[in-house]
């Protein structure tokens, strides 16, 4: 598929269509980022979860109630998944922008798929021996540090994965912004006085590099601004729909 890096793939699963990290999918690790044929908007966010979760055989899709800061859940020693049930196949676990899940399921004889929602933020995998870590880094996330919060938590950080999210010369903001996320913005100029395009991926790519050096990771290098099969809300605005970036850890 043209516009993937050849460390991912787009794989079908039962029906659904998805972004993959190519080597972990190999390796038996279920994962992935849903394209815009799933739109998890909130009218349409509990059927979409649906579909997700019987294409995984799970019986609920965890979510967080995202707030663009640097906030981490830690699920690792709890069953708080098991409070959440707020609708039949999805459930918010807390407020926060990353989660720590464990390396197999939580519940014997259930099976859980934890996710975050994106259009055009950063979504990003990390595995390690005690745990799987979702993130949701906004260019606000970026700035506050939600990497590096997250490792401080994680600290046994083997290998991560950036998947599609604004970038290229597609993603315009002020220097303001770029002045508070600091040294680790990726950038190009712009014509537009006081402008430049923001790489977000690559921005997130140096700073887990800059917060875990002794791991490996990759990036998708996918725009969701310019690649139609992605969520963008700079592209549609307040008719953007949402993609989920999640993990679903091996049986219990």
């Amino acid at each position: 598929m043209s516009g993937v890096s050849s460390q991912f793939s787009i794989r079908e699963c039962r029906g659904t269509t998805l972004l993959c990290n190519r080597a972990w999918w190999d390796q038996g690790l279920l994962h992935g980022m849903t394209t815009t044929e799933l739109s998890f908007s909130q009218v349409s966010r509990e059927l979409c979860a649906q579909r997700l979760c019987e294409s995984f055989g799970a019986d609920r899709l965890v979510l967080l109630k995202q707030v663009h800061g640097k906030a981490v859940l830690d699920l690792r020693d709890c069953l708080r998944v098991e409070d959440t049930a707020q609708f039949s196949y999805f459930s918010y676990a807390g407020e926060a922008d990353a989660v720590v899940v464990p390396c197999r399921q939580p519940v014997k004889g259930r099976r859980f798929l934890f996710g975050v929602l994106t259009a055009d933020c950063v979504p990003i995998i990390l595995r390690s021996g005690s745990g799987l870590a979702l993130i949701h880094a906004g260019w606000r996330g970026l700035a506050q540090g939600i990497i590096e919060a997250t490792s401080q938590i994680v600290r046994d950080v083997e290998e991560g994965a950036v998947f599609a999210c604004a970038g290229g010369d597609s993603y315009e903001v002020g220097e303001e912004v770029v002045a508070q996320i600091g040294s680790s913005a990726v950038v190009t100029r712009t014509s537009e006085p006081g402008k430049v395009f923001l790489d977000t991926g690559r921005t997130a790519l140096r700073q887990l590099k800059g917060a875990i050096p002794h791991g490996s990771f990759v990036n998708a290098e996918i725009c969701s601004i310019s690649d139609l099969r992605f969520h963008s809300f700079r592209r549609d605005g307040d008719r953007a729909g949402r993609g989920v970036t999640f993990v679903c850890p091996p049986d219990a």
